[in-house]
């Protein structure tokens, strides 16, 4: 689009290092800059920047670009707005566009200027007498002073009042129809307000700018929630909610969460999760998928937990697979008793609703459940059924890789539940194999990984003895310690406690502290066989835990070489991947 020459003096005018340096702290080692990668979370910088060659690269993540790259990934931009962007920056003139480009870019910066004032207008008007009624909605629903200014909430008012008001800054009529304000003129040349006597949501772009709003009837009335038509600015499809906000919040939190609505998204900033976003109102897209991919590699989607909740949640899993790629997946977290989010945080607290996000399900466990939840499979027949169905999903993956992947997954769990079904009922506990056994590390558990071991303790403690000799918990928070120390002791003097007998001896902070892995554990069933594959889930992947932070430690060696690497620190490097990958692949393969 842009002759290179133009493109080789736009990057002449900056110096990598300080434009990176406006948003990661950098430290000189050597030639280069070190410091901690802007796109996943870790402790030790292993994020090195070359500013006589102009390009940085993450020991950690991979991550690995030039400006160009930086600002697009950073700012969620498209490689011609990273353009625009750095052109403005270093006051440069981009090169001539055809005379209709150029009328079409003076087209839209006219609608931006026409949906800004307009905003202006809806803010205003929400804190006049006329705006009493939707005032006090957004007050009965728990919204703040603060957050009614942050997100520019307003209030349209009835008919005619906008286009005065607008007509007023010399905006023609025309323009207020072309941006979605006004309806186009009937057969009786007559153009109603698009909004009336509604709560107003602005919706941005990428650039924080206005495209098109969203809003919220306050009378008896269809529809409830209404978006702006599509115009030259606004593709529905193609925009969230709180997109350019959340998209700050992930860079440092490498999460992102899907809510189901403007005032889900809303309540979830105010309680600190500004990594939310929402569609609009409409079926999750393709184009939406990857704008979530570009804040995180494994947005979680949020949904009530009602029917309607896991229908959307299947629509939404069809449109993902063909997306998938290496690193690229979906979670899902179903909401407990039919609440939203903002009610769930005030009932149960912001620990709950961390621990609900820090163990939400996965897409393939989703898949899996919605392939055999509610049947019975005791017949070659049934089998041949759930076989026939997962091959179905597995055509739908595009990707060879994953659909490999994807391919053992179901492999295994029809082996298992075919397993299952054939056993007698004996009794007899499920044992890992010599092989299995061997790579269990003794470590100690961090505290993701000792909440879920302690609460498996305490729902089955007939078959946990075995395990008590693997782990210790000095390392982790007092609470968890103090029930490890509990649990285990209950475990040792009596093989035979019950589990009811282990949760009456656990104090009050520490069933508190455990209750969303009770949940969890309360809405499954598990055999000892599954029990103890768990188990060793969770050692394996503190072991893989272990390993990462090897990783990151010789990453931080080194960055300051960029260039050329020591051989023998490099193939450290190297190996510990390799290590790495191979657990993995034990675990999953």
């Amino acid at each position: 689009m842009y002759p290179r020459s133009f493109i080789d003096e736009l990057r002449s005018r900056f110096s990598l290092a300080a434009e990176i340096g406006k948003r990661v702290h950098l430290t000189k080692r050597g030639t280069n800059y070190i410091g901690r990668c802007p796109f996943h979370k870790e402790k030790t910088p292993s994020f090195s920047v070359s500013d006589a060659k102009g390009v940085y690269y993450c020991f950690g993540c991979g991550a690995h670009g030039d400006i160009f790259s930086f600002i697009m990934n950073m700012d969620g931009l498209s490689y011609s707005e990273t353009i625009r962007k750095l052109a403005d920056m270093a006051h440069m003139e981009l090169p001539r566009y055809s005379p209709a480009e150029k009328a079409k870019e003076e087209k839209q910066s006219s609608l931006y200027k026409v949906l800004e004032e307009a905003c202006c207008f809806f803010q205003k008007n929400l804190y006049a007498k006329n705006g009493a009624k939707a005032l006090t909605y957004l007050k009965d629903r728990g919204i703040t002073d603060a957050a009614i200014q942050e997100f520019r909430l307003g209030y349209s008012g009835g008919t005619g009042a906008l286009k005065k008001a607008l007509s007023a800054k010399g905006i023609p009529f025309e323009l207020m129809m072309e941006a979605g304000l006004y309806t186009k003129y009937d057969d009786e040349g007559i153009s109603r307000d698009y909004f009336r006597r509604r709560v107003m949501f602005p919706i941005s772009d990428s650039r924080n700018r206005i495209i098109a709003f969203g809003g919220r009837i306050m009378e008896e009335g269809e529809p409830k929630y209404l978006n702006s038509p599509e115009t030259d600015l606004f593709h529905k499809g193609k925009v969230l909610f709180s997109y350019p906000r959340a998209l700050a919040a992930a860079k440092h939190s490498n999460t992102v969460i899907l809510s189901e609505g403007y005032m889900d998204v809303i309540a979830l900033n105010m309680h600190g999760y500004a990594n939310s976003v929402a569609p609009l109102g409409t079926a999750f897209t393709a184009e939406q998928a990857q704008l979530l991919w570009k804040m995180a590699e494994e947005p979680t989607i949020c949904f009530d937990g009602d029917s309607a909740g896991h229908k959307a949640a299947q629509r939404a899993s069809k449109l993902i697979l063909p997306l998938l790629k290496d690193g690229k997946s979906f979670n899902f977290l179903f909401l407990p008793d039919g609440m939203d989010p903002d009610e769930l945080l005030k009932s149960k607290g912001k620990e709950y609703f961390d621990n609900l996000l820090a163990n939400p399900m996965t897409l393939s466990d989703f898949l899996w459940r919605c392939l055999t939840e509610g049947k019975r499979f005791d017949t070659p027949e049934r089998f041949a059924s759930l076989e026939k169905e997962s091959r179905q999903i597995l055509s739908d993956i595009k990707d060879g890789n994953v659909r490999t992947f994807y391919s053992r997954f179901f492999n295994n769990k029809v082996w298992e539940l075919n397993n299952r079904s054939r056993r007698t009922g004996s009794g007899k506990k499920g044992k890992l194999s010599p092989k299995v056994k061997s790579i269990i590390p003794k470590i100690n558990a961090g505290e993701t990984e000792a909440r879920k071991v302690i609460a498996y303790m305490v729902y089955y403690p007939e078959i946990m003895s075995k395990w008590l000799e693997k782990i210790t918990f000095s390392d982790t928070v007092p609470v968890l310690k103090k029930a490890a120390e509990i649990v285990t002791s209950a475990v040792l003097e009596n093989p035979n406690i019950t589990s009811e007998e282990l949760k009456n001896r656990l104090p009050s902070d520490v069933l508190h502290y455990l209750t969303s892995e009770f949940e969890i554990l309360d809405r499954t069933l598990k055999l000892p066989k599954e029990i103890d594959e768990q188990m060793y889930e969770h050692f394996a992947m503190m072991e893989i835990k272990n390993i990462e932070k090897e990783i990151k430690d010789t990453a931080e060696e080194l960055a300051p070489y960029l260039n050329e690497p020591p051989p023998q620190l490099w193939e450290k490097y190297q190996a510990l991947i390799k290590r790495k990958q191979e657990l993995i692949e034990e675990l999953y393969g």
